[in-house]
């Protein structure tokens, strides 16, 4: 197995109580403490409970190597922001779907670990499926099994852990669904169409509705792209949603950072495509240009 594994997660966060700068104590609030570099990395109100990211790490690793899922995966374990933020996944080399065979677009199964201590994230543990073949990785807007547990909550890391590591039987059973994507042809206009009724935002202009044309033509030529290469299908279109969804964090030309918060915006994006995929609009697509065909 390969290891990207920084251990300046093992530290033990030090809890203190907040004082105003005239030394006056702040009731029901307290400071998280770098126990090292003496970093402030959070204030929160007394009851926030913060998790040390050791034992996150290390209760995912021992699930890991203690199950029967697969012992040939690799890890990525970073801290950021001088501890602040905690970043891991695990991509399993040997649990793979490849739904294309022709194309070889080969999609490895994951588990993902976030949590913060300045309480821009929660606890977050998620499996999903990375698709390789995009050069700078695409997971899938709809993952798996995706637990969010806020700071002030009752926390068990052993019960999210073991619970997530179980999903990699349903990322199996992806195979099938994936494979009637790819066979499933469909056409731009009931691409436009899902874009329009589902994803696109809308604009109130002197009290009549209309779509944001800009994203619009975005996610129309994210599409393109893809199916410039994969075929007007709709599993073309699948990887067209979880690309919009995976690939936030876009600076204009200056490299100022056009969104404010790319891992919320990748999340907001996931809750609508997810709805989306749940509509009718998503599961009649291709079907009228079957008929049609036929």
């Amino acid at each position: 197995m390969l290891d990207t594994i920084t251990h300046d997660y093992d530290f033990q966060v030090v809890e203190e109580k907040a004082y105003l700068a005239d030394g006056t104590a702040i009731p029901d609030m307290k400071i998280l403490r770098h126990p090292d570099t003496g970093f402030i990395l959070g204030r929160h109100s007394s009851n926030y409970k913060p998790i040390n990211y050791e034992e996150m790490v290390d209760n995912l690793l021992v699930g890991l190597n203690n199950s029967d899922i697969s012992q040939d995966y690799t890890t990525d374990i970073k801290v950021h922001n001088g501890g602040r933020k905690l970043k891991a996944t695990v991509l399993f080399n040997d649990i793979t779907i490849n739904p294309t065979p022709a194309l070889n677009d080969i999609t490895h199964y994951r588990i993902n670990m976030f949590s913060s201590h300045d309480g821009t994230w929660p606890y977050i543990i998620s499996a999903d499926g990375l698709r390789l073949t995009c050069l700078n990785g695409q997971t899938f807007a709809d993952p798996l099994s995706k637990i969010r547990l806020k700071h002030t909550s009752r926390v068990s890391i052993d019960d999210t852990a073991r619970h997530v590591l179980n999903n990699y039987e349903t990322f199996k059973d992806k195979d099938h669904m994936w494979s009637e994507y790819a066979k499933t042809r469909i056409d731009t206009d009931s691409v436009e169409f899902f874009f329009k009724n589902n994803i696109v935002k809308k604009k109130t202009y002197s009290s009549v509705r209309h779509n944001n044309e800009r994203q619009l033509e975005n996610l129309m030529s994210l599409y393109h792209d893809h199916s410039s290469w994969m075929g007007h299908n709709k599993w073309s279109l699948y990887n067209c949603l979880t690309s919009w969804a995976t690939h936030t964090d876009f600076t204009d030309n200056s490299g100022k950072r056009l969104s404010k918060s790319p891992h919320n915006t990748s999340v907001e994006r996931e809750a609508l495509i997810a709805k989306a995929m749940d509509t009718t609009n998503w599961h009649v697509l291709g079907q009228l240009y079957q008929e049609v065909q036929y």
